[in-house]
C-alpha cells in the first residue's frame, strides 16, 4: 500500500482533510498530523517516523503553512531523506527560499486548476483513464467489414475523434489517457481502412493515423515531465487531431 504523508497547517484543515480522507478511501495509507491527540517529544517521534516511512510527501502551501515552523522542519527532513516531494499550491503565495531550493525541478499542482485531483493522483501513480472515452468502444474490434454499418461507425469515430481532441487541449494530460487516446486512434485507422473506398478517403489518412498513434504512445512517456518541450508536441499532437476530424468531417 502506497503511504502518503501529508504537510499542512492546521488553519487549512477544511481544505486539506476531506482529500485526505478521499485519498484513504482510495486506498492510500495517508498520514497527517493530528496534533493535539498525543502531546509534546513523542508525536514529534510519530511524525519523523511517518516521514520516513512514506513514499510520497504532500505539501500542501498556503499563506498559513509558509508562516510554520513545524512544515518547515517536515519539508527539511523528507528532503533530507529523499522522499518524493509534491507541492500543491492551495493559495499563491511567495515561497520560503529554503522551499524553493528543495521542490526545485519539481512539478507544482495548482489547487486553483479544474484537474488538480487528476494531477495528484496522476503523480501518485494511480493513472485514471478519461470516462467518456474508455466507454467509447476504443477497446472494442473492429467487426466484420460485411457487418459494418458505414454511416454509425463513421459518427462514432468522429465522437471518440472529439473526445481526444478534448483531451490534447488540456494542459495536463495523464498516461493513461495516452493508452486510450492511442488505441483509440488504431482503431479509427483499421475502420477507415475497412471503408476507405466507399468514404474516397485520400489513400495517406489511414497511415498519418496510424503514425499520429505511434507519436501519442512516444509522449505518454513524457507526458508527466511538464516542460516546455512537452507542451509543444502536445499542441502538435492536437493539430494533426484537428486536421484529421476537418477531413473526415467533409465524408
Amino acid at each position: 500500500m502506497t503511504r502518503l504523508f501529508i504537510s499542512y497547517s492546521h488553519a487549512d484543515s477544511e481544505s486539506v482533510l476531506p482529500l485526505a480522507r478521499e485519498l484513504q478511501s482510495l486506498g492510500f495509507d495517508v498520514w497527517f498530523d493530528k496534533r493535539g491527540l498525543i502531546a509534546g517529544q513523542l508525536w514529534e517521534e510519530k511524525i519523523v517516523e511517518a516521514i520516513i516511512a512514506c513514499d510520497f510527501f504532500l505539501l500542501f502551501i498556503s499563506s498559513n503553512s509558509v508562516e510554520s515552523d513545524s512544515v518547515r522542519r517536515e519539508v527539511s527532513l523528507a528532503y533530507h531523506n529523499g522522499k518524493t516531494i509534491i507541492p500543491l499550491r492551495l493559495e499563491k503565495v511567495h515561497i520560503p527560499p529554503t522551499w524553493g531550493y528543495q521542490t526545485i525541478g519539481i512539478q507544482w499542482i495548482e489547487c486553483d486548476e479544474m484537474n488538480w485531483q487528476m494531477k495528484l493522483l496522476a503523480a501518485l501513480g494511480l493513472e485514471v483513464s478519461h470516462p467518456r472515452l474508455s466507454n467509447a468502444n476504443t477497446r472494442a474490434e473492429i467487426a466484420n467489414a460485411n457487418s459494418l454499418d458505414l454511416n454509425s461507425n463513421l459518427a462514432s469515430q468522429k465522437e471518440n475523434l472529439e473526445i481526444m481532441i478534448e483531451i490534447f487541449g488540456r494542459d495536463y494530460i495523464n498516461p493513461s489517457e495516452c493508452d486510450e487516446v492511442g488505441t483509440a486512434l488504431r482503431n479509427l485507422a483499421n475502420s477507415l481502412s475497412l471503408r476507405q473506398e466507399q468514404l474516397h478517403l485520400e489513400y495517406a489518412l489511414k497511415k498519418n493515423i496510424s503514425t499520429l498513434a505511434d507519436q501519442v504512445e512516444k509522449f505518454r512517456k513524457i507526458c508527466r515531465n511538464g516542460s516546455y518541450e512537452v507542451d509543444i508536441e502536445r499542441k502538435n499532437i492536437l493539430g494533426k487531431m484537428e486536421d484529421i476530424f476537418q477531413k473526415l468531417g467533409t465524408n
